[in-house]
């Protein structure tokens, strides 16, 4: 006879067995152990002591093999663990036990010697770690194995082996679930428990197994003809039911599939003719029930026909700013023109996210699109075509994962600004997919489901309606983020997809990150808790706290030109990440931005931790080649941070050299920009054409079409026909005009960098390179990757107030246009002038009266109907301006100024028009300047303009712009300077600085770096990386 023990029997349970059955005959010499087994029962049941016994009344009373998120050992780790249970009511010492995983070796890991109490439960950590100190947790040898296997505990007695118990062997185990004995000592029964109780008896939830999962024949995806579909679980005796409605389907709930009997499996048959929304789950009595699996069949071609009527848009209460809006535009479905007609094929040419939730919860009374921000709903997400490849849509596999839904968008959900909304996907468990490629993370916890607010074609809201939706494009956002990515930027990775809730077509949204501490911890290493998250305001905390960041800007609030001070904000501060993500936004002229629409993160464990700022939110971007948006100052956001920095020269100086380098020879160029835009807009230039049907009438009769996103797109590229759209040329043209904006606010030296005949890349090694610079000055270059501008500079200034604070200046309020062409010129007479040694302008309340002469207060000429500007000139005399290397213009002004020297324009600050261009008599400036700027004089290196210096007499000449004809109040006031540099030779220098003379033949790869230098003063950084004599890799010269 042969008789293998079951699981959870020992030797004992089966003596017992055998005996009862009266199977005695041969049983001693068909298993071994019987004698030993019999002879334990027997003591057991008579109290007979004919040997020492000392584990007659423990077990393993609990394991669990495949520990994830449950019990920590000493180390944290979650180790699986073994519980032993003293169900006896006398202590019993463990001295000369064992646990072992393999019967062939019952002493492979002995306990200690210790007593374990009555009722006492003892924790064994399955870890390998082989720990048996009784004052520390225990750890035996060896690990369990969650696919089953043997586990006893043994003790040796006269000369065998016996078992005091057993699993021979536990069954394959689940992840975070034990398995033990159910009940009392007395109980033979084992089962799973979902909720493990380590150190306590055993009364939770218990199921006997748990169904297999089901099973479809066909996977998720796009189909075009009818298909048989077949549901399956493997577990005999189980119950199929299925939804297809998006409502979770359960005992209760759905179309019931019995077996037919308690051997077969039972199989569900359906017939697939249109697009189906499919959820199915199995369960069986005193088994754990499988999940939800829902699988999405989309038949593209029925897409078109979707309508507004019957189920089940019947169930949806009234949303929307006209009512509901489900149909996709008969207009443009059937559109006489390809261009604008989608087909069915648009369907493919991106993935598909599709949404599966009970509807009512999101139309109905209290669903979360009625809602609004404040709930969440369980949902199934599944991601379909991830390749976007029309002719095989379900080839590369997506996924499907369940999360909570939630709409999102700060303002945009306001009632009813818009009608398609964002949402926002948290997955009850992190997903693993590579949802955006190889270059971004696999592991997310959340996804935007990001509809758009700004500039789309739904747009509903009341700042200039028209124009938004006709700048329509759907990827500013995206793009921006790209653009910091690829300046070495941490910001949101997004892609284009459709998206389909309980079936319906939704449009086109951009599924993309959310850069809070769990996306900063994917990129930038470390653990979520071991970041500070703020986003829009410094008390809008994600996670840790904003002290640090208040610190920062505290620190900042000081006088950055100061070094220490300097230095203690870049402790804090990633300065050139900083750097790139504030060109990034000045490129894209960012609208909305940054007094909200910014994410930063700290890292405070990490010693070299700093601040970095995130993308967010910039829809409001490529809106005019012209747009300038560097006078924004918003305290508690980034642009405060740059209006500090900037007084710092050794800041401007790092600040002139990333945006030289971005601008003209890095991302920010106009092929770049270009291609990247192309980059973003190719894969969705067709399927706009579904957007056009599904949105395009949403707020107006005649739908916008594919043809207004083509010459918005074209725009940008100087290719439409209406050449008067602000955007017109922008790619072209936008990385000079931003430059142009840095000069104007004084953020960049006056002489521009040097040139190279060849910026960079590979060169023959008789190559001659060559160095040009457009300003007067020798140019000073390294090749060992050093700075030629020595860190302390090797120089001495000596100072000549040409007009001081204090010098005499006559202004006027114009009235009219009379003299705006001429009243800078130095032969004009100011006469009738008034006269005062302080500023102009005037104030309704406090602040600027101090900084006003009484004389050249003008609040009595304020006209309410026109914007107020005011006219200034300030008189001095000049001996000999030859010698002179440096002059600057330093200026307290609200709101904006131009400055002309004897006629000639040197310097603007937030004022409208181009360059050279004067503004008129009643222009007002560009933006505001802060009171609190304003009464700081601001400089301004004016050095390129020392040729206008004259000999005897000169104009300085100030036109004051104001924001507003309703402003309550306006300040002007110049200061002009001029220096002498004389070369200090007591400075270090360095022995790498070579000066230009001829051009240059490198003999091995280098770093070249160029700055010019006129009497001390540095123009930006060129700087290239050259490789000699290399052949570029390509498929066909590669080696492996």
């Amino acid at each position: 006879m042969n008789h293998p023990l079951e699981p959870g029997e020992n030797l004992t349970q089966l003596a017992l067995v055998l005996l009862v059955n009266g199977s005695q005959t041969n049983v001693m010499n068909s298993f071994p152990h019987f004698k030993t087994a019999l002879l334990a029962l027997c003591c057991i049941h008579f109290g007979w002591h004919p040997f020492r016994l000392e584990g007659q009344t423990l077990r393993i009373n609990e394991c669990m093999a495949a520990n994830s998120n449950g019990l920590l050992d000493e180390d944290g780790d979650t180790s699986d663990w073994i519980e032993i249970w003293n169900y006896g009511s006398s202590p019993v010492s463990l001295a000369g036990l064992y646990l072992s995983d393999d019967p062939q070796l019952p002493d492979l890991w002995p306990l200690p010697s210790i007593r374990l109490d009555s009722n006492e439960h003892l924790i064994v950590f399955a870890s390998g770690k082989d720990r048996r100190s009784p004052e520390h947790a225990l750890h035996c040898n060896f690990e369990l194995d969650r696919k089953g296997e043997f586990l006893s505990l043994n003790q040796f007695i006269e000369g065998e082996w016996m078992e005091l118990s057993a699993f021979n062997p536990f069954p394959p185990q689940k992840q975070d679930v034990s398995y033990g004995y159910v009940g009392n000592a007395g109980s033979m029964k084992t089962a799973y428990f979902l909720i493990p109780s380590p150190g306590t008896r055993n009364r939770g939830e218990s199921v006997s197994g748990f169904v297999k999962d089901t099973r479809f024949s066909m996977d998720r995806g796009y189909y075009e003809a009818p298909f048989d579909l077949v549901i399956s679980t493997g577990t005999h005796g189980a119950t199929l039911a299925y939804t297809t409605d998006g409502t979770l389907p359960s005992p209760t709930n759905g179309t019931q599939v019995l077996p037919e009997n308690t051997t077969e499996p039972s199989i569900a048959l359906l017939k697939i003719t249109d697009s189906t929304l499919l959820r199915a789950m199995a369960y069986k009595d005193t088994y754990s029930p499988t999940n939800v699996d829902t699988h999405s069949y989309f038949f593209h071609g029925s897409l078109l026909k979707q309508g507004d009527e019957g189920k089940p848009f019947d169930q949806s209460v009234r949303w929307g700013h006209a009512g509901p809006d489900w149909e996709m535009d008969p207009e443009i479905v059937t559109h006489a023109n390809p261009e604008i007609k989608p087909t069915k094929e648009d369907f493919l040419r991106l993935p598909t996210l599709s949404i599966a939730m009970r509807f009512k919860e999101m139309f109905g009374r209290g669903g979360i699109y009625i809602a609004g921000q404040s709930v969440e709903k369980q949902v199934s997400a599944e991601w379909l075509n991830p390749a976007s490849d029309p002719q095989a849509p379900n080839k590369v596999q997506g996924f499907q994962k369940n999360a909570t839904l939630q709409i999102v968008g700060g303002s945009s959900p306001s009632r009813w600004k818009s009608d398609k909304l964002s949402m926002r996907l948290k997955f009850d468990q992190d997903l693993n997919y590579p949802v955006f490629g190889e270059d971004a993370t696999d592991r997310f916890d959340t996804l935007v489901i990001d509809a758009r607010l700004n500039n789309v074609w739904h747009y509903g809201g009341g700042a200039e309606p028209v124009g938004q939706r006709e700048r329509a494009q759907y990827v500013r956002d995206q793009y921006a983020a790209n653009l910091h990515n690829a300046m070495g930027g941490t910001s949101p990775h997004g892609r284009h997809a459709h998206v389909m809730i309980n079936g319906i077509y939704w449009g086109i949204h951009t599924i993309h990150e959310r850069p809070d501490d769990n996306f900063t911890a994917s990129y930038l290493g470390g653990s979520n808790e071991d970041y500070d998250s703020i986003k829009h305001r410094p008390n809008d905390v994600l996670q840790g706290s904003s002290d640090n960041y208040n610190q920062l800007h505290a620190l900042a609030g000081k006088d950055l030109s100061i070094e220490e001070n300097y230095a203690a904000v870049s402790a804090l501060l990633d300065i050139d990440d900083f750097i790139g993500y504030m060109l990034m936004n000045y490129y894209i002229g960012n609208g909305d931005w940054a007094h909200h629409n910014w994410y930063a993160s700290f890292n405070r464990i990490d010693p070299d931790g700093r601040w970095r700022f995130h993308s967010w939110d910039a829809e409001k971007g490529l809106h005019g080649v012209s747009n300038n948006v560097t006078g924004r100052n918003d305290r508690g956001g980034p642009t405060f941070l740059q209006h500090q920095l900037i007084r710092n020269e050794g800041y401007r100086f790092r600040f002139a050299d990333h945006a030289y380098d971005q601008l003209r020879h890095g991302v920010l160029t106009p092929q770049r920009t270009a291609l990247m835009y192309r980059e973003i807009t190719d894969p969705i230039d067709l399927p706009i054409r579904l957007e056009s049907a599904r949105w395009g009438d949403n707020q107006k009769s005649r739908p916008y079409t594919r043809l207004d996103w083509i010459e918005n797109r074209d725009s940008l590229f100087g290719l439409a026909a209406n050449r008067q759209l602000p955007t017109h040329d922008f790619f072209k043209r936008r990385s000079e005009i931003v430059l142009s904006q840095f000069k104007q606010r004084n953020w960049l030296p006056f002489m521009e960098p040097p040139v190279f005949n060849q910026h960079g890349g590979h060169i023959p090694g008789d190559f001659k390179i060559e160095i040009e610079a457009a300003n007067q000055g020798s140019i000073l270059y390294t090749l060992d990757g050093s700075d030629p501008m020595p860190a302390v500079q090797n120089t001495h200034q000596t100072t000549f107030h040409l007009a001081s604070d204090s010098h005499e200046k006559r202004a006027m309020m114009p009235g009219d246009s009379r003299i705006e062409d001429d009243w800078m010129q130095m032969n004009f007479d100011d006469s009738d002038w008034p006269i005062g040694n302080k500023g102009a302008g005037y104030e309704n309340r406090s602040g600027y009266e101090a900084l006003i002469s009484s004389t050249l207060n003008f609040q009595d000429s304020v006209n309410q109907s026109d914007t107020e500007t005011i006219y200034m000139r300030v008189e001095f005399e000049v001996e000999d301006p030859i010698p002179f290397d440096r002059m600057e213009l330093s200026m307290r002004f609200d709101d904006g100024f131009i400055a002309y020297l004897n006629g000639f324009e040197i310097a603007r600050a937030n004022a409208r028009g181009t360059p050279d261009t004067p503004a008129a008599w009643n222009a007002s400036a560009a933006s505001s300047h802060s009171d609190a700027e304003a009464v700081i004089f601001q400089s301004f290196d004016v050095t390129s303009s020392l040729e206008h210096l004259k000999q005897g007499s000169n104009v300085l000449a100030i036109h004051g712009l104001n924001v507003s004809a309703t402003s309550s109040d306006f300040l002007i006031w110049p200061i002009l300077k001029a220096s002498v540099i004389e070369e200090d030779p007591q400075a270090p220098t360095n022995d790498q600085v070579m000066t230009y003379a001829s051009p240059l033949a490198l003999t091995q790869s280098s770093t070249l770096k160029a700055r010019v230098n006129r009497a001390g003063r540095w123009s930006a950084l060129l700087s290239a990386d050259f490789i000699v004599d290399a052949m570029p890799v390509t498929a066909e010269n590669i080696s492996l």
